[in-house]
C-alpha cells in the first residue's frame, strides 16, 4: 500500500486561480492551523480530566509559574487574552477555589491575582499527566526534528504577530522598505 501524504494541499490550478499568491504559503497555514486543532482536542481531552478547558488551565499555569502574586494585566500579556476575557477565566479558577485576587497594596484601584494551594496541588497532578502525554504524542518525532520545528514554529509565530510586509511597505518602514 502506498504511503499517503496527510499535508493538505492546494488544488493545481491555485497559482493561475490566485495570481501572486504562493501555493506552499496557503498550504503551510491550512496545515498549521489543521496541526494546531488536533493538539487543542488532545489538550483538551487531558485538562477535561481535571475540568479545566484549556484558557482556565494557561491562566493557572502562568499563576503557577510566577514567583509572585500578578496583576490582570500581567496575566492577560502572558496569556495572550484581552483582559476582558481574562475577567471571566479568573472567574472560573476562583470559583474553584483555585486562585484568588486581592487588593494590590500599592494601587487602590487594582488587584493581584495569587494561586491557590488548591491550584498548586491541581497542577501539582495534572502536569506530570500532561507531560507524559506530550511526550508520547511526539515519539513519532526524533528530537533533532522537534527542535527544528520548535525553532520554525517560534518564527512562524513572530511572523505571523509581527506587522505584515505589506503594512511595511505602504507605511514606508520596516524591513520590506530598507
Amino acid at each position: 500500500m502506498a504511503h499517503l501524504d496527510p499535508a493538505v494541499r492546494v488544488h493545481a490550478g491555485f497559482e493561475a486561480e490566485f495570481p501572486g499568491c504562493s501555493p506552499s504559503a496557503a498550504e503551510c497555514m491550512l496545515n498549521l492551523v489543521r496541526a494546531g486543532q488536533a493538539a487543542l482536542v488532545r489538550l483538551t481531552r487531558v485538562l477535561a480530566e481535571f475540568q479545566l478547558a484549556p484558557q482556565p488551565f494557561n491562566a493557572l499555569a502562568i499563576l503557577g509559574g510566577a514567583e509572585q502574586p500578578l496583576t490582570p494585566h500581567e496575566v492577560s500579556d502572558r496569556l495572550l487574552v484581552a483582559r476582558s476575557t481574562l475577567t471571566g477565566v479568573l472567574d472560573v479558577l476562583e470559583r474553584r477555589g483555585l486562585i484568588e485576587r486581592r487588593p494590590h497594596p500599592g494601587h487602590r484601584s487594582m488587584v493581584l491575582v495569587e494561586i491557590t494551594a488548591a491550584g498548586r496541588e491541581l497542577l501539582a497532578a495534572l502536569l506530570p499527566r500532561l507531560h507524559a502525554e506530550e511526550t508520547r504524542w511526539w515519539a513519532w518525532l526524533p528530537e533533532e526534528e522537534r527542535q527544528r520545528l520548535i525553532a520554525l514554529l517560534g518564527r512562524a509565530f513572530v511572523a505571523l504577530t509581527a506587522p505584515s510586509v505589506r503594512e511595511d511597505v505602504t507605511e514606508g518602514s520596516g524591513p520590506a522598505a530598507e
